[in-house]
Order: structure tokens, then sequence, then C-alpha cells
């Protein structure tokens, strides 16, 4: 982390802590936040974010940007993203210096801005929430899980789209399994950018890739079991799991899909060979067959 990063947190707490002005009111308040503007703004329009420090520095004070308004919110009694327009201005204009400096959202921020599009109302969301969906910017083996993630605040954006009303009533047909609502669009975009990840050496040896590629197949929208043609979806599902499973077979949670919600696509004698495989490698499974289907 730069220096720099350091005396401008120390800065953005000093202001909140010792207001300059004796016109400000003397008690804390975390809704000031001037310091770490200016510092924002001048640092978008430095060489100072050419590098990987740089922009590591930049993402951090934005976090400090955005807790600042979490505070403001709970320490005015606010539980709701609607109820709180400085934490929504702060959300939309983190969006646009995250543009500005072309640096990659932190999984935080993007939670932050998945957050705010499912729980707030219909005028909220339109108010731009969308910007850093059109963040183009390229992948790289240490962006893989933010690719991951707009992908899937996409998808969920289609829904949302089409679903003006209570976030509630999108998910409670499914249990809050949100993928399975999602639309054709939705699924390929998701399935792209994991398709993408598990293209890569450092993403191929990633067993939650290969976990969450198998339940987007099983559950992502018309595609999955849910939809048209199930015996598709497990067929495909069981094509990527032998594929994960020789690039991670020691990974335990990888194998126990085949018991679990693979079972279907396997037969007692498969399932039989795969524990004298576990057994080999040394993966203990202190469980019978029937017992792992629970």
């Amino acid at each position: 982390t730069p220096s720099w990063y350091y005396d401008a947190a120390l800065a953005a707490y000093l202001e909140i802590l010792c207001p300059r002005d004796e016109g400000m009111e003397s008690k804390i308040s975390f809704s000031r936040g001037k310091v770490i503007d200016k510092w924002i703004e001048t640092l978008t329009n430095t060489s100072l974010l050419s590098c990987a420090s740089g922009k590591s520095g930049f993402i951090r004070l934005l976090h400090c940007k955005l807790e600042f308004g979490l505070i403001t919110m709970f320490l005015n009694g606010k539980n709701g993203w609607d109820h709180c327009p400085h934490l929504i201005q702060i959300l939309m204009d983190t969006a646009t210096s995250i543009q500005k400096a072309k640096c990659i959202a932190s999984p935080s921020l993007l939670l932050a801005y998945a957050c705010a599009e499912s729980v707030a109302s219909p005028e909220v969301r339109n108010r731009g929430y969308g910007l850093v969906l059109s963040m183009k910017l390229a992948p790289s083996a240490c962006e893989i899980m933010y690719d991951v993630l707009v992908s899937i605040m996409s998808a969920n954006y289609e829904i949302l789209r089409q679903n003006v009303g209570d976030m509630k009533r999108v998910g409670t047909a499914s249990k809050d399994i949100l993928c399975s609502k999602w639309t054709r669009k939705g699924v390929q975009c998701v399935r792209k950018s994991l398709l993408n990840a598990l293209e890569l050496q450092v993403g191929a040896s990633m067993p939650c890739l290969w976990k969450a590629l198998i339940r987007l197949e099983l559950m992502g929208g018309e595609c999955g079991i849910y939809g048209k043609h199930p015996a598709r979806a497990f067929t495909t599902a069981r094509r990527i799991f032998e594929r994960g499973i020789s690039k991670c077979v020691f990974s335990k949670s990888l194998w126990m899909d085949a018991f679990t919600i693979l079972r279907p696509c396997f037969s007692e004698e498969e399932l039989l060979s795969h524990m004298a495989i576990l057994e080999e490698k040394g993966i203990r499974v202190s469980r019978g067959i029937d017992d792992l289907a629970l």
C-alpha cells in the first residue's frame, strides 16, 4: 500500500474528529468527508494510479468513503438504503471514480452495489447503479472473481429490470435461489465469465469455480433442471464435473458433488468407484454413499 494512502486516510479521520471550521458542529460527524473527496479527485488526475499499488490504494480510499457513509447511516438509526440518500450518492460517486481511474472494483464494493440494487426502490435503482456494469476492463488472473461478480450482477440486473416490484417476490418460488430466475442472456453471461476464468491456469485449479459452473448448469434459469430439458442439464453438469475433478483431484468438496447434487448422473457402480479413488488419494469420508446423499 502506498504511503500517500495513510496520509489521506489520516487526514480524512482527523476532519471527522476535529472539524477545522469554527461554524461546524463540534460533535463527531462521519458525513463530512470533504478531505477524502479532495484526495480522490486529485489522485484521479495523476500518474500515481498507473501502478498496481496505486490502484490498490485508490480502491482502499473508496472503501473509507463508503465506510463513512455506512457509519453515518447507522448512527442516524437508518436501516435501509432508501433512507440514506447520502450513502446512495456515495455509491454512485465511487462507481464514477472507478471508471475514471480505470481501476478494478473490489469484491466488497461490488457486493455493495449488488445489495443496493436488490433492496432499493425502482426509483433509486434507475439513478444509475448499472454504471459499474458498463466498465469494459480486460480480465486477468488476479481479476477472476471481479469478472465473475460483474457477470452475476449483470444477470441479477436483468431480473430487476423485468420485475420492478418487491425483490423478495422474485426469489420466493425458488427458495431465494435467484439464479433459477435468470434470463437466458443472464445465464450465458455468467457461464462465459466462469469459462473464461477456468481457461486460466490459476482459475482451473480453483474448485469453487467448477462447483459454481456445475450449479449454474443445474439451476440457471430455463436452461437448468427446472426448464424444458432437465436431463440435458444433468448431462452437461456431469461433463463439467469430470473436467473439474481432473484438475482438482484432491478437492473433497468437488468430489462430494458426485454424491449429492449430481447423484442422478451416476450409477451405484460409478459411485463405488469414486469412493475407491477417494480412499486411494487419502481423502477420508466418514459416511457411506447413502448417507452422503442426505
